[in-house]
């Protein structure tokens, strides 16, 4: 028999936050699987701890009088100075508003909060002012950019509804450091429309020569101290789920204004130790020298509390090589949530064979567990923590709470036994080839170590080549002699192919209602075709991207006469197992740093915080097809220089439907149509526009998903929502169609993580018949190569845009380079590195005169020509660490050829930690003097980029 199977996956956007939902997910109830080994002739023998108890219905932590919450989150304030509080010092101020963005932990207990934050407050402003009593003639003009890193406590009280909404009040105080840059002019009276506060700044023309003719600007760098006393702090406190507090808040800041806006954080409850139960803080072992120790500790099923720390090497699993890899293991803390496993004596018992057992699996026959001891000692005799008249054994860890004891092992490993011979039979008759594939296979190697589990790898390699070769039936028998005085292991395996074979009976199994022929289409298995390991593999891979089913098998079971003979027919059942079929969602998130146009991604200066609502149905007008609305309201943020990371926030709102049917025309091909509205800000020019896109497009995988190639046909509308003093310089709305293909090869180990393997791509564009007729490609290639503990990965892309013909309506900047969501621009996280998002290459100017060549804008905004390419050599520190050091070259330029003289090198250097959603990356860049374009200057040098972002540059 062989079979296939995929669970279903954690998944995560891309994004740089936490996907929270609105409901709660089943609970996972597991057991602890340990294994044991006896001796080598035989499977390893695995023993299973005792299953969990059910866990009972959770109850509410929050209002639990004496239980500990904490919460973790982000949070959002504007804050808003007006002018009848300046005007306690000042006259003639406006309003000023500013945003604050950060980070908060709170503890919660008896329902008082005690909230710490950190956060970022930047404020950037030009205003008149004067203090109190002094002539208005005296009147200065402030032009500020101010940032302040601050650290503030908030002690709040409440009353609490219900499980789900409360109400909090109390105060905050705080203190920051202020610095940036201010400047003092003189203002001068007016009532013209571009004044602030019946103010203007004297700028060296004037209406009123009188009080600029004195005027002396003055400016230098603002470093000083900033407290924060609010009071009071209110806020309405809502939890929609067990860990997700959302509160809306609001108050006053003595020292700088009101303020009001919003949090989210997930909450975690303290773990305690069960009252009359020993918690195992630590479990020692002691003569553990020669074998992970982590690897030994996964196969037992007595557990100490989670530490997190760093470690050299990935989380062990019980059984799976390898077990002497000697990693470095540095603990730092222990999380206040983090679960209390509790001491059974019946399973520790069990335990201390298992660790005798491990060690004879692993090659040590004269392995033996010398002795164990608990602190407290009561704990060795008895799970009870105290006597049946009340009395305490131990000192207990809390009111109402058990006891903490720790463990020590005493291991003596004695001698392993190595291997002698490797001896494989059974092919003769077969080609050359197979049987030098076949031993390939081996995992062990004379002279080294035997082990149990190697041994068993070695005959699953050796049947899955020979599935492979359509071999149906083939099977592997072992035999090990030990010579336990030699310590020596002589190895033998006996292989026998069988007939070729060929699939028999395709039934489906435990689909309900949901389709089977589209199952079976999509499987693409028949009677008659050759049997494959590789083939049903394939099946199960398209069955489970159908995104209906929850688990997909894919078994193979070989047809056998009434003597118990290979018939060569191997029947084929697909097991699966439905998911929801109706799935909605509320959520939130932060996306930064890109913007995707339905076609690929672009690196913008921009980042937002959104909410995301959907609504999905998996089996829709049945046929497994799949209909999904999304929409995704966003608060963004535009960065530009002299506004910090926080400026303005902006409003904007995307909307998305998408449509999919399975097996369309033929098994594996897809069809999707999507529809797309968007308005807010332009990510590139931060104009608001609307954005209008709908699709058409057939989709087919081969090879287990390895090549994916799609062709569609899109159309855009794109609507300029702002007005323009200058209306011919203006940005041009414009509708286009084009047809868009997409080939995608993908040989990489890991797509999110890659070690070794090749991605390559190709995107072409063809458009025509409304504002552009223009083709565009975009070729690409990325290699990957293991070397030791590094990973030495690099990437080249091009980029070419041929413009045919436009519409003279069009503005100069659009007739010139195509339309603005597929312009070729360069720099930023995902592409060069030593620039800022889209700012590398030519740059635009403000156009005199009508010069229909000229480019009319300030903002850099691509070109027809781009190349790039990338070096990255990836260490990795720990587990879940790693270490980047970087080289980014490229350029992108408006005639119709490359320019390889301007390489605009860069070099840096970055940080990744691994997360379900993906690496989350920093990174820091800096153009190199010297080695940027013909002619630079140093005027031309960027400063240090840095990138926070998630997933790899590529």
């Amino acid at each position: 028999m062989s079979s296939t199977r995929v669970n279903v996956p954690i998944r995560g956007a891309a994004l740089l936050g936490i996907w929270m939902t609105l409901w709660s997910l089943p609970g996972w109830n597991g057991r602890v699987a340990a294994q044991e080994a006896s001796s080598p002739a035989s499977s390893t023998e695995e023993t299973e701890a005792p299953e969990e108890s059910a866990s009972s219905p959770s109850e509410d932590l929050d209002l639990e009088p004496d239980h500990n919450m904490f919460f973790f989150g982000a949070f959002y304030n504007s804050v808003f100075t007006p002018r009848f509080a300046t005007q306690l010092f000042f006259e003639d101020t406006p309003l000023i508003h500013t945003p604050l963005l950060g980070v908060e932990f709170t503890y919660r207990r008896h329902g008082f909060d005690l909230m710490f934050r950190g956060h970022w407050h930047f404020a950037s402003f030009e205003s008149p002012g004067r203090q109190i009593g002094v002539d208005p003639l005296e009147t200065e003009w402030a032009d500020a950019s101010l940032n302040s890193i601050m650290v503030s406590a908030s002690f709040l009280w409440g009353h609490q509804f219900n499980r789900y909404v409360g109400i909090q009040y109390g105060f905050g105080v705080g203190v920051g450091l202020a610095f940036g840059e201010l400047s003092l002019s003189r203002a001068f009276a007016s009532d013209a429309d571009e004044s602030v506060a019946g103010f203007q700044q004297c700028t060296g023309v004037s209406t009123d020569p009188s009080v600029c003719s004195t005027n002396v600007p003055t400016s230098g760098p603002v470093f000083t101290l900033w407290p924060r006393v609010t009071v009071p702090h209110l806020a309405l406190r809502f939890r929609p789920t067990e860990s997700m507090l959302i509160r809306v808040e609001g108050g006053a800041d003595i020292f700088s204004g009101f303020f009001a806006g919003v949090s989210l954080s997930l909450g975690f409850g303290a773990a305690v130790i069960p009252e009359d139960r020993y918690g195992v803080d630590h479990l020692d072992f002691i003569g553990v020298e020669e074998m992970d120790e982590r690897a030994l500790r996964a196969c037992l099923a007595t557990r100490e509390r989670e530490t997190f720390g760093l470690s050299t090497s990935a989380e062990p699993e019980c059984g799976t090589p390898p077990f002497d890899s000697g990693s470095l293991t540095i603990p730092f803390w222990r999380w206040p949530w983090a679960d209390w496993p509790v001491l059974d004596q019946n399973i520790f018992s069990r335990d201390l064979r298992r660790v005798e057992r491990w060690y004879r699996a692993r090659g040590y026959y004269e392995a033996q567990v010398q002795a164990s001891r608990t602190t407290p000692r009561s704990a060795s005799v008895t799970d009870a923590t105290s006597t049946a008249s009340g009395e305490d054994l131990c000192e207990r860890d809390g009111v109402g709470e058990g006891c903490r004891v720790d463990i020590t092992v005493h291991v003596d490993e004695g001698r392993p036994t190595m291997v002698r011979s490797l001896e494989l039979t059974g092919l003769e008759s077969e080609s050359q080839d197979l049987r030098e594939e076949i031993r390939d296979q081996w995992e062990l190697a004379v002279g080294e170590r035997f082990d149990e589990a190697l041994y068993e790898q070695s005959k699953r390699n050796m049947v899955r080549v020979l599935h492979d070769r359509a071999y149906g039936c083939a099977t592997a028998v072992g035999e090990v002699r030990i010579d336990t005085e030699a310590r020596t292991a002589d190895v033998h395996i006996d292989l026998t192919a069988g007939p070729e074979s060929v699939l028999g009976e395709i039934t489906v199994v435990g689909n309900e209602d949901l389709s089977e022929s589209v199952i079976r289409s999509v499987a693409d298995l028949e009677s008659g075709m050759p049997f494959t390991e590789e083939r049903l593999s394939e099946a199960q891979h398209f069955v489970y991207s159908l995104g209906t089913f929850s688990t997909v098998d894919v078994l193979g079971v070989a047809r056998r006469n009434e003597e118990g003979q290979c018939t060569g027919i191997v029947d084929v059942e697909i097991r699966v197992t439905p998911g929801r079929r109706f799935r909605y969602g509320l959520g939130g998130g932060v996306l930064s740093g890109q913007y995707f146009n339905n076609i690929d991604a672009t690196d913008v200066r921009q980042w937002d915080i959104h909410l995301l609502a959907f609504v999905e149905h998996r089996n829709f007008l049945y046929g497994l097809r799949r209909l999904r609305l999304d929409v995704r309201p966003k608060i963004v943020f535009q960065p530009e220089e002299g506004t910090g990371p926080f400026p303005t926030p902006r409003f904007g709102v995307d909307v998305r439907l998408q449509f999919r049917q399975p097996a369309f025309i033929e098994r594996r091909t897809n069809l999707l149509i999507s529809g797309r509205y968007e308005f807010g800000p332009d990510p590139i020019d931060r104009y608001f526009r609307h954005f209008v896109d709908g699709g058409i497009t057939i989709q087919r995988n081969f090879f287990d998903g390895r090549l994916n190639a799609s062709l569609g046909v899109h159309a855009n509308v794109f609507e300029v929502a702002d007005t323009f003093e200058d209306e011919a310089n203006a940005p041009s709305s414009f509708e286009t169609l084009f047809l868009q293909a997409q080939v995608q090869l993908d040989l990489r180990d890991d797509s999110r993580n890659p070690t070794s393997g090749l991605y390559a791509a190709a995107n072409i564009q063809a458009a025509g018949l409304l504002s552009w007729n223009y083709i565009r490609l975009v070729p690409e290639i990325r290699l990957y190569a293991p070397l030791w503990r590094f990973v030495l990965a690099g990437r080249f892309r091009l980029g070419m845009l041929f413009i045919e013909a436009n519409d003279d309506r069009l503005d100069s900047v659009s007739r010139e380079l195509g339309p603005n969501p597929y312009r070729l621009r360069l720099g930023g996280a995902t592409s060069h590195r030593g620039y800022a998002a889209g700012s590398l290459g030519d740059r635009d100017v403000t156009c005199e005169g009508s010069d229909p060549s000229c480019v009319p804008y300030e903002q850099d905004s691509g070109g027809l020509r781009r190349w790039e390419a990338g070096l990255e050599l990836r260490f990795r520190l720990t587990d879940s660490i790693r270490l980047v050091g970087f080289l980014d070259v490229g350029d992108v330029n408006r005639e119709a050829s490359f320019r390889f003289d301007y390489p605009h090198l860069a070099l840096g250097f970055g940080f990744r930690y691994d997360t379900i959603i993906g690496p989350l990356r920093l990174d820091f860049g800096r153009a190199v003097a010297g080695s940027q374009f013909p002619g630079e200057t140093a005027a031309d040098i960027p400063d240090w980029q840095v990138f926070i972002t998630v997933g790899e540059a590529f």
